[in-house]
């Protein structure tokens, strides 16, 4: 499944279609097994009445949106229910200046966007450029619609294409985007976190952006002393991060030497999981970009043997577990799970947390005898 650098790399690659004068194009093209979230032809033929353009590309975690506005602005714009499929809200009146429509893409498990002479690579070592039988030996698309292309997005002569060979992907359109944006947990490339300071965020930077210091603190507060275990909390979209997927965690409890089911998290380490895991996305994103390979000492270059016995770049042998519901490679004993590794409660926790039973016990008789006296 597609996790948040190459999303980020999929946003760069619809960016193009952003446009403040030239329409956007929609084309579906017709499967027999059409996906279950997906535009209908009514959704595209409103779009194409209303000359919509697409004024600016935004990600989330591993959710884009696209956001279109009509070309002549207009006081509102009010859809009717009959204008969308039955997988959008309808009939919400978008206000406030900005009359605009929502187009929500999820690449399930292996949506990807293309584009003619767009280069698409994958992180790998062997295959740094997407392998696809219509890419050229430089990895751009060079037959386009390519193959499993199911959705065209055309501005002028810019064109990209949403193809997802198992269709699992999602396509939606909206008029709300607290509807879907605001259930996600903080971005894991937002949190403008820093080894530098004690917290994990930069001291020296007084002015850095609040809402990342929020964000970080809000993610922070969600790790430590859970007795979840880690991995399925970061694989979680709604609870600490958005964006981190099954490679991306196995990553960050790689190099932080931690096991997926490890449990009661203290500060120390949440802030050291994530300083790491903002610097690996960081790098991820840089390293797409420009189409270069992950860093060679990175577990994810060895962890694609499937259960099969294999080694990571210091000749370690990885282990294959289930954590979070998915399939983890770990190293032991380096990320050995620390069954001991508990809260620490105060010494008199047990006897102020009796004095509390005792006040609630003797609540309830004097609440009893106040409900007589107002009877009587």
């Amino acid at each position: 499944m597609p996790e948040l650098p190459e999303v980020e790399q999929f946003r760069k690659i619809l960016s193009p279609l952003i446009s403040k004068s030239l329409c956007l194009k929609v084309t579906l093209i017709s499967t027999e097994k059409p996906h279950k979230v997906w535009l209908s032809e009514n959704d595209v033929s409103m779009l194409h009445q209303q000359q919509v353009v697409c004024s600016n590309v935004l990600r989330k975690g591993k959710q884009l949106c696209m956001i279109l506005q009509p070309q002549q602005r207009h006081d509102s714009l009010l859809l009717k229910k009959d204008d969308l499929s039955d997988t959008t809200a309808a009939g919400i009146e978008c206000t406030g200046g900005r009359n605009c429509l929502y187009l929500l893409l999820h690449m399930g498990m292996t949506g990807s966007i293309k584009s003619p002479g767009v280069v698409t690579s994958w992180g790998h070592k062997g295959s740094l450029k997407d392998d696809d039988e219509d890419c050229d030996e430089e990895g751009s698309t060079n037959v386009f619609p390519p193959k499993y292309a199911y959705l065209i997005f055309q501005t002028g002569e810019y064109r990209a294409a949403f193809c997802d060979p198992r269709k699992f992907g999602k396509c939606k359109l909206s008029v709300d985007l607290s509807s879907s944006f605001d259930l996600l947990a903080p971005d894991a490339l937002s949190l403008c976190c820093s080894i530098d300071d004690d917290d994990g965020r930069d001291a020296n930077n007084d002015n850095s952006n609040k809402n990342s210091s929020e964000a970080y603190q809000y993610a922070l507060g969600k790790i430590v002393n859970q007795s979840t275990g880690i991995k399925g909390m970061l694989l979680d979209q709604r609870r600490a991060v958005s964006g981190v997927g099954n490679w991306v965690a196995d990553e960050v409890l790689y190099q932080i030497k931690m096991h997926p089911d490890q449990y009661y998290v203290s500060h120390s380490q949440a802030a050291q999981l994530l300083v790491t895991l903002q610097k690996i996305v960081e790098v991820a994103v840089d390293c797409l970009a420009k189409g270069d390979a992950y860093p060679p000492s990175w577990l994810f270059h060895f962890r694609w043997t499937k259960t099969a016995a294999g080694k990571d770049a210091n000749g370690n042998s990885i282990t294959f577990i289930k954590s979070g519901g998915r399939t983890s490679a770990i190293i032991l004993p380096s990320q050995q799970l620390r069954k001991s590794q508990k809260p620490r409660l105060p010494e008199n926790h047990e006897k102020e947390t009796e004095k509390e039973i005792g006040k609630q016990r003797h609540a309830v008789p004097e609440l009893r005898k106040r409900k007589r006296r107002l009877r009587n």
